[in-house]
């Protein structure tokens, strides 16, 4: 997934910032850098940010349907926590995933739900559990 936001904001305080508050970890550190988008436009930019869930944990955490094995991989409800957390720092930012890139809050909020059959085919979660 990569993460840009607005040139005055940094990418890296907002990056981690929503990590910590949606207590989940990088599977590897992001790489953060200064670009121009389209248009001319200079943003900072976080490029392979990769989630996964805290060590020892299952917050958050995937299971495969078919085998009930662990995934060492954040579910669907953990991302879109976690890029509710970043519009909450970042209402301007733009996250762009595999399935769909959202540009800004608003955006966010009007598409995301539809993502979640797409990223949930064959593969569960606890957190709708008691």
């Amino acid at each position: 997934m990569e993460v840009r936001v607005p040139v005055y904001v940094d990418a890296q305080a907002v990056i981690v910032a929503a990590t910590v508050a949606t207590r989940v970890t990088f599977r590897r550190p992001p790489t953060y850098r200064n670009a121009i988008g389209r248009g001319g436009t200079a943003t900072n930019r976080a490029d392979r940010v990769l989630l996964g869930p805290q060590p020892g944990s299952d917050r958050f955490r995937t299971f495969n349907r078919r085998t009930e094995r662990r995934i060492n991989a954040v579910c669907w409800h953990g991302h879109r926590e976690w890029m509710l957390q970043v519009f909450r720092l970042c209402p301007e930012a733009t996250i762009a995933t595999t399935l769909i890139t959202y540009q800004g809050v608003r955006d966010f909020q009007s598409r995301h739900e539809s993502t979640h059959g797409w990223a949930t085919r064959d593969r569960d979660c606890t957190c709708n559990e008691d």
